[in-house]
């Protein structure tokens, strides 16, 4: 057994499982295990006392294969109060604990140590749990015999990653135990969207990670046994999904089980994930679509190959919707060069015109006048008509026309900070007005205008609407019948069709987006240090990279934008010095900051007044590493400001701020890299979460919208409006996941030819990743473990990580045929 385990070949794995079949395994095939935890010690509350014993028929086996290392297995079942009173040692919890652990073992006399099965620790009590560890040790060390130690551990990624169980220290923990077995399994589980159990990137994280902070020779690589198999023909009332062990799935290939009693029993083929080497299976489903599989794809949604999260997927998305308009009873239609007069400070285009600011001309120079655009258009009969201009507003300081249609004055913006359709040629009505039999004119005047906005042209028309649309796809179905066990060709009596989409959580309105993938340096007002944009596909960042500039300034090119939510992305990459977020600034001397110190490893918030600056908050302790990347966040709404470092909010006050300002970034005595600035309204939101599917039968219905409370919704535009005291999930009850969730159709007749549904994105940023097509009575998907997964993972194990072995959860719940690989 000692050459195994220095070869990698350490075979573990617990008596959870009491069933025959268990018992049967253990008893045929105890040879093969080199560990084995004894799944009978309980902690059962908040005093550290342990029931529990071994049964005699586990006893038998022992006896039977006494090569195998048998630890007594103490668990708290997850529970918090109960690990975390043991770890404070609460009313001498920890002092019973410790009592206990020697209790049991005098009581079994040939259990090698212990296996602490401790799970959902206290986050906020590193130190005490390192503390308990290096006290179990020590304590069972003390003993003449029975001295092995063995730690069940949480799967991390990272130091104190995932956050929920930053309690798990490997480094700090691995002197205090002989072994461990990290429990990589049920990444995906009942209450997630359906997946591997297992897959293959994140084993990958978690091992790549643990080898750096755990010796190799103390790990066993932690594999399922077992399966979920999740619903998608319903909302669920309770978890989506339900576990099972993989005889339950061999059983629904065979043809053993159905989801309802009226459902026949049908034997279907498993399916293997390529990406995480392990089957899953479709059950009474009769057809499955990516989302990129349309047959017409609707602009502007695009067919995107990528991925959700870690996993490879092929889906359709809208990352921004897009006007559509519909003019009806069109009787004059005009461009913007097609005037009858122009004159004075009037830019000309194509084909546009645009008034700018007069200039001297002449000799001697005379300043000429504002620019004048005139167009006389016929009308064949008097009435009510609508006008609607086509206009461009290019920069936010350049966004207001002013005109007169037969001397009325009628004005185009300004428009709101937020307004989807800056820097794009767009239609807007101005209305309808009463124009007489003949000729009427429309003029655009420069004077009242913003300089440099463009005027396109104009139509007269009897009605004109117009709407948001993120696109779409159509998909093809094609259901077949299955054959049931006795060879009979079935179809169900109604089918239910299942979007599968990733939503997320409603966006700020957009004032300013830039991940430079364009050269957007041309935007910016850049004061002292280097600036310049690296479009690289592996980096898009704007980059400063003097390290001793003491004040390096970028701002956008405007100072009018009143209330934002603005959120950089900083990296220093060079120097000890600041980074930050600039805001409401009126130019490079009068601005407010909130920035990181790496010299003193702080966030702090300033503001600047004709060059001196003024400290407005104590410094918060904020860890500041070379190459690390930190979101910084700002939002205003009035007199209230709040700051965030990634989710922690670090400063909320209330300042008496400016109406408006600019935004930027600032850097001193750092060089630094920026992926991301944008600013938003913190008042307009953008949801990202409904979809509307139309069924071959011509029904469309609305899927994914949630109800909210004290907003205002924004037509055409599809945002909402919160002017609220709190935040955005405020307004619902209804939580986004951050996985996959499924949209259900009501149930329509079935059929076996081909037929068309049609998928519209309503809002951006859904992304529509698979439409399933199912049995009314109940359809879902099957994701479970095999012999050959089982292979693959132990031979990941022992030569990509050389790890001392693997561990198996459970005994009994896995395919037999694992015996035959170990």
């Amino acid at each position: 057994m000692i050459n195994l385990r220095q070869q990698g070949n350490g075979f573990m794995s617990w008596t959870f499982l009491k069933t025959a079949r268990a018992m049967q395994e253990w008893l045929d095939y105890g040879d093969k295990f080199t560990q084995m935890g004894l799944f009978d010690f309980l902690i059962p509350d908040d005093t550290g006392r342990i029931v529990g014993t071994v049964p005699h028929a586990d006893l038998d086996r022992v006896t039977r294969w006494p090569n195998t290392r048998y630890l007594l297995t103490v668990r708290n079942d997850g529970i918090l109060s109960r690990f975390r009173a043991i770890v404070n040692n609460a009313n001498g919890a920890q002092d019973k604990f410790i009592s206990e652990l020697h209790r049991i073992l005098d009581a079994h006399p040939y259990a090698a140590g212990v296996d602490i099965d401790l799970e959902v620790g206290p986050n906020d009590n590193l130190d005490g749990v390192v503390s308990l560890a290096k006290r179990i040790y020590e304590s069972i060390k003390s003993r003449p015999a029975q001295r092995f130690v063995h730690w069940d551990l949480p799967p991390m990624t990272g130091d104190g990653v995932p956050f929920w169980e930053r309690w798990c220290d490997y480094r700090r923990m691995e002197p205090y135990f002989d072994s461990c077995a990290i429990m990589s399994y049920a990444f995906a589980w009942a209450g997630s969207a359906p997946g591997p159990i297992s897959p293959m990137w994140w084993l990958e994280q978690v091992y790549d990670y643990a080898v750096t902070r755990i010796p190799r020779e103390k790990i066993y690589f932690g594999i399922v046994g077992f399966g979920f198999n999740w619903r998608i023909d319903r909302a669920p009332t309770g978890y989506r999904g339900a576990s099972g062990t993989f005889l339950a799935f061999l059983g629904w290939q065979q043809g053993h089980f159905n989801h309802h009693a009226a459902q026949p029993l049908i034997p279907f083929a498993g399916y293997h994930d390529q990406e995480s080497q392990s089957p899953y299976l479709l059950l009474h489903v009769y057809d499955k679509l990516e989302g990129a599989d349309t047959t017409n794809t609707l602009s502007p949604a695009v067919r995107v190959a990528g991925a959700v999260g870690n996993t490879k997927r092929n889906y359709l998305v809208a990352y921004e919707k897009s006007p559509v308009y519909d003019f009806s009873g069109v009787i004059v239609d005009r461009d913007g060069v097609s005037y009858d007069e122009i004159s004075g400070a009037m830019s000309i285009g194509a084909p546009w015109i645009s008034p700018r600011a007069p200039r001297l001309v002449g000799t001697p120079p005379v300043l000429e006048a504002e620019g004048l655009a005139t167009y006389a258009f016929e009308v064949p009969a008097g009435g009510t008509y609508e006008l609607v201009v086509r206009v461009n507003a290019p920069w936010f300081n350049s966004q207001q026309l002013q005109l007169a249609l037969n001397g009325v004055a009628l004005q185009v913006g300004p428009f709101p900070d937020w307004y989807p359709l800056h820097r794009r040629t767009h239609w807007i009505s101005l209305g309808n007005h009463a124009m007489q039999p003949g000729e009427n004119v429309l003029e655009v005047h420069g004077s009242g205008s913003q300089r440099g906005t463009q005027f396109w042209g104009f139509r007269i028309c009897s009605s004109f609407t117009m709407r948001m649309d993120g696109g779409g796809g159509t998909y093809t179905l094609t259901p077949r019948r299955f054959k049931d066990v006795s060879g009979n060709w079935v179809l169900p009596a109604n089918f239910i069709l299942t979007p599968e989409v990733l939503r997320h959580t409603p966006e700020h309105a957009w004032v300013w987006y830039d991940d430079f993938r364009a050269d957007t340096g041309g935007y910016y007002v850049q004061n002292g240090g280097v600036w310049s944009i690296d479009q690289d596909p592996k980096r898009r960042v704007m980059v400063q990279s003097d390290a001793l500039s003491p004040d390096a300034q970028a701002h956008l090119t405007y100072y009018g934008f009143g209330d934002l939510n603005i959120r950089v992305r900083l990296r220093m990459t060079q120097g000890n010095g600041t980074m930050g977020i600039v805001f409401k600034a009126q130019g490079v001397n009068d601005l407010y900051l909130f920035l990181l110190r790496r010299s003193t490893h702080t966030a702090e918030l300033w503001q600047r007044t004709g060059g001196t600056w003024a400290r407005l908050q104590p410094d918060v302790a904020q860890s500041v590493a070379l190459h690390a990347l930190y979101t910084l966040q700002i939002r205003t709404r009035g007199s209230e400001l709040r700051c965030w470092v990634g989710s922690t909010m670090v400063f909320s006050v209330s300042l008496s701020l400016p109406a408006s300002g600019g935004f930027g970034i600032r850097t001193s005595n750092a060089a630094c890299e920026c992926s991301l600035l944008d600013a938003g309204s913190p008042y307009v939101y953008v949801p990202q979460e409904a979809i509307d599917v139309t069924l071959p039968d011509g029904q469309t219905v609305t899927h994914g919208r949630i109800a909210r409370t004290g907003v205002t919704w924004l037509d055409p535009w599809g945002y909402f409006e919160y002017t609220g005291p709190n935040e955005e999930r405020d307004t619902r009850t209804t939580s986004i996941p951050l996985d996959c969730d499924y949209f259900h159709t009501s149930p329509f007749a079935a059929f076996e030819d081909d037929r068309s549904v049609t998928i519209k994105l309503r809002d951006r940023g859904v992304w529509l990743t698979d439409v399933y097509l199912g049995d009314a009575l109940g359809f879902s998907v099957a994701h479970y473990s095999d012999a050959e997964h089982f292979a693959v993972l132990k031979n990941l194990a022992k030569h990509r990580w050389g790890l001392k072995g693997v561990a198996f959860w459970a005994l009994g719940l896995q395919d037999p045929r694992v015996f035959d690989v170990v």
